[in-house]
């Protein structure tokens, strides 16, 4: 899927990723994910609200983020990595769980 992004006040991303359940008008984290790769997950709207009034992130929120973002990219390798029926069903719901909000 190929998504507009409005990061701030007239600043606009295009993102390409696999992530289908982004609907127009929900309030989205664009996290890049490993080299060259970027996962979009929908977030409370109160951050957005945030970013479009200029409030800065500060260091325990991004940590947060950051942290999703790692998990979220790890079970999208497992998922990459599953060799087995079981293994691939167990890594799907991993990756739904952590990286569609």
């Amino acid at each position: 899927m190929q998504y507009t992004i409005e990061v701030g006040p007239g600043s606009q991303i295009v993102v390409v990723t696999d992530q289908t359940q982004v609907r127009v008008g929900d309030c989205v984290n664009v996290e890049q994910a490993g080299s060259g790769t970027a996962n979009v997950r929908r977030v409370s709207e109160a951050r957005c609200e945030a970013v479009f009034a200029g409030d800065p992130v500060d260091n325990e929120l991004q940590a947060y983020m950051t942290g999703e973002a790692v998990m979220c990219l790890q079970a999208k390798e497992r998922l990459m990595e599953a060799e087995t029926d079981e293994a691939l069903e167990t890594a799907m719901r991993r990756v739904k769980f952590l990286c569609d909000y």
